[in-house]
């Protein structure tokens, strides 16, 4: 059943090595998110048990549906109720201690080695002794067809910058747990399914695919337009135009600034990386199309989940990665869109709950149907 769910609690004794202390199996709620370009978080409300109270600890570790999770925040108010909020992050939301150790520069590589690259130099073994997270591994990824690009970062924070390369190239990011008796897991790099087409998976009201319909039409944050600026002072810094064609009201103009891209750096290596003027403009090129790409017209269709469906049963039908087609006969759309997240609820009074989240429209891929 959906509604059984126990928690596994491992105490920190030192350094990546934990100890089992049992079951948990009262709680009033418990929320998790699984992100398809990023770390998984959860939320546990429970009465103040004092026998438990000892383990609900930072950095202890709980073990949810055979993912692990580390605790970053535990809130009590005695004002408010008798009621614990532990909340943290899945074990790869360790990457948000890490920076990109002086700068990373690479030339026509593909996204997911750079993700590779960035986790595994960062993150886990190859970071070295002091800066790995022992209970962290990544797998070497597959081909999955996507377009190699330039890529430049300096100090930046890794977490942000792997969630971003993975959403934009919609690369999916899942947490494999590999040792069961003291938390470890390793990080797989992959491609969601196009679950879209005739005959695939398709959420409405009107096959009791959803119990609610929200939709949300936006352009308030659109911009087509992008001046991105790098190197350089005044007149004489370094620049490029995207999306000139546009004019009068569809013109929606944006500045990037786009400094921390240098033409000549120094890599992880120590050795320097000096591009041409093509390359470098290739690099603001692209760091302006992301840019765009963060401020698109928003077309979002969503709702709860019926898990009662017995057309399609989420983890088994598809996941978090894959698209899905999302319809309205009410407003007459129907768009294919990424499911980028999934809220997953066991409440001790409202039951259990699958609630999505459907990436920003890809506008290419609405279509207008007949209403009825």
């Amino acid at each position: 059943m959906q509604n059984d769910l126990s928690i596994e609690i491992f105490e920190r004794q030192s350094g990546f090595k934990y100890l089992s202390r049992g079951i948990l199996d009262t709680f009033k709620s418990c929320i998790v998110v699984w992100n398809a370009y990023s770390f998984n978080t959860f939320q546990l409300t429970m009465p103040l048990i004092p026998t438990y109270l000892p383990y609900f600890i930072e950095e202890n570790i709980l073990s949810i549906k055979d993912c692990y999770f580390y605790i970053d925040v535990v809130k009590f108010d005695s004002s408010q109720s008798n009621l614990i909020t532990i909340t943290g992050k899945s074990l790869l939301g360790k990457a948000k201690d890490r920076i990109i150790k002086s700068t990373y520069s690479v030339l026509n590589k593909k996204p997911e080695l750079i993700i590779y690259d960035l986790i595994n130099n960062h993150v886990v073994t190859g970071a070295g002794a002091s800066r790995s997270f022992n209970f962290l591994s990544i797998q070497q990824p597959d081909d999955l067809q996507t377009t190699a690009l330039n890529y430049q970062n300096s100090y930046g924070k890794v977490s942000e910058e792997i969630s971003s390369l993975a959403d934009s190239n919609q690369i999916c990011i899942r947490e494999l747990a590999t040792n069961l008796e003291n938390p470890a897991a390793q990080i797989q790099l992959y491609k969601g399914r196009d679950l879209s087409g005739d005959g695939g998976v398709e959420f409405s009201l009107s096959d009791e695919g959803l119990k609610t319909e929200n939709i949300v039409r936006d352009n308030s944050d659109l911009s087509t337009t992008a001046y991105v600026f790098g190197e350089g002072e005044g007149t004489a810094r370094k620049n490029v135009l995207i999306g000139d064609g546009f004019t009068g009201i569809e013109r929606r103009e944006l500045y990037v600034d786009a400094r921390d891209l240098q033409q000549s750096s120094t890599n992880d290596n120590g050795a320097t990386v000096n591009l041409s003027d093509a390359d470098y403009k290739a690099q603001l090129t692209q760091r302006g199309q992301q840019s765009l790409a963060e401020r698109v017209e928003v077309i979002q269709l969503s709702g709860e989940i019926n898990f009662n469906n017995l057309n399609f049963q989420y983890g088994k039908d598809y996941e978090v990665g894959d698209t899905v087609r999302v319809t309205s006969q009410r407003f007459g759309i129907t768009k294919s869109s990424v499911l980028t997240s999934m809220q997953e609820t066991w409440d001790a009074e409202g039951g259990y709950h699958l609630d999505p989240t459907f990436d920003k429209d890809r506008v290419s891929l609405i279509k207008k149907l007949t209403r009825k």
